[in-house]
């Protein structure tokens, strides 16, 4: 029947040989503390744990379980001890195979060794060769401003401005001329890409002197 009409919340089967009477309460919400003012809520609870002076309330949680019941190995299945044994006999035989195989470091030395100035003139050869007098103005500029950078003591990012204001003072020269210098691109031959090379090669050594 439907719990709705009052009918099927609560079963008592009477005492039988070898079993005793068994109540069973279909619906929890009878004897909750909102409830249990409702309808025949109160006289049922009081008929269900009022018919004797001792009454045991139990409340089933994880502390009921024996320690031995909740050890590692009852939980592990059987075959997760020889799985790590395995494992760990793999793990370790790996280890002495490849340490076996590696051996000790050793040192070689290089095939050839390139001096910077080799390195230097090549790359060089290969702006003249293509003709990019741009790209070999840009990284004399670049190469300047970095030394200058270091022998004013600025930061190693100050801008070509900060680096030129600087260098105009310590040198003398006028401020367009160094940040023009430093930062043109207008070159039309080799003859004017050298002239430039050698102006920096002279803006470098009038900051140092002084």
């Amino acid at each position: 029947p439907d719990k709705s009409d009052g009918g099927g919340a609560m079963v008592s089967l009477p005492g039988a040989a070898g079993r005793p009477p068994v109540i069973l309460l279909g619906d929890d919400t009878l004897i909750s503390n909102g409830t249990i003012l409702d309808s025949d809520n109160a006289a049922i609870a009081l008929h269900l744990f009022g018919q004797t002076d001792h009454l045991i309330w139990y409340v089933p949680s994880l502390a009921d379980v024996a320690p031995s019941e909740s050890s590692s190995r009852s939980i592990a299945p059987e075959w997760f001890g020889p799985g790590v044994a395995v494992a760990t006999s793999a793990v370790v035989f790996l280890c002495l195979w490849r340490g076996r195989r590696l051996g000790r470091l050793v040192t070689e030395p290089l095939p050839v060794i390139v001096r910077a100035v080799e390195t230097t003139a090549s790359r060089g050869r290969m702006y003249r060769k293509s003709h990019d007098r741009t790209r070999a103005l840009a990284v004399l500029q670049l190469a300047t401003r970095r030394r200058l950078t270091a022998y004013l003591g600025l930061s190693a990012s100050s801008a070509v401005s900060s680096v030129a204001a600087a260098a105009a003072a310590v040198s003398g020269r006028s401020y367009h001329d160094v940040l023009a210098l430093l930062s043109s691109t207008a070159v039309r031959d080799d003859s004017s890409l050298l002239e430039l090379a050698n102006n920096l090669i002279a803006l470098e050594k009038e900051v140092r002197r002084r």
